[in-house]
Parts: structure tokens; C-alpha cells; sequence
């Protein structure tokens, strides 16, 4: 049972760091927000198309994001 679950997590950590998230800053300029945003809807939109539900989409962003909250 043990080892099913460190598979599952490692399979998660897996997947979900196929796509990555980018923070975006209130300093960056309107190119780079707008290339941050179009590259965070890629990712978004690959989590999805791999299988993974919104709310693990949801726990990946709060759990491993970089961005300050």
C-alpha cells in the first residue's frame, strides 16, 4: 500500500512538472506579462489534456508554485 502511494505521488510530481507555471510581476513590462500569460495557458491546457482534474491542478499551484502569495 505504501508503495502504490509514493508511485502515485512521483507519477503526479511527474506529470505535473511537465508544464510549469510562470509568475507574473507587477514590474514586468506588457510583452513579458502577456508572454507569461499565453505560456500559462499552454501549460494549463496540457495539464488538463494529461489527465489531470482542476482541483490537482489546484493543489500543484498551491502546493509547488514559486510565486509569492
Amino acid at each position: 500500500m505504501n508503495k502504490l502511494i509514493v508511485v502515485a505521488l512521483v507519477g503526479l510530481l511527474l506529470m505535473g512538472s511537465v508544464s510549469a507555471y510562470y509568475c507574473i510581476y507587477e514590474e514586468d513590462n506588457n510583452a513579458v506579462k502577456e508572454f507569461k500569460y499565453r505560456i500559462n495557458v499552454i501549460a494549463l491546457e496540457n495539464d488538463l489534456s494529461n489527465g489531470l482534474t482542476p482541483e490537482a491542478i489546484y493543489l500543484k499551484l498551491k502546493y509547488f508554485s514559486p510565486c509569492k502569495k
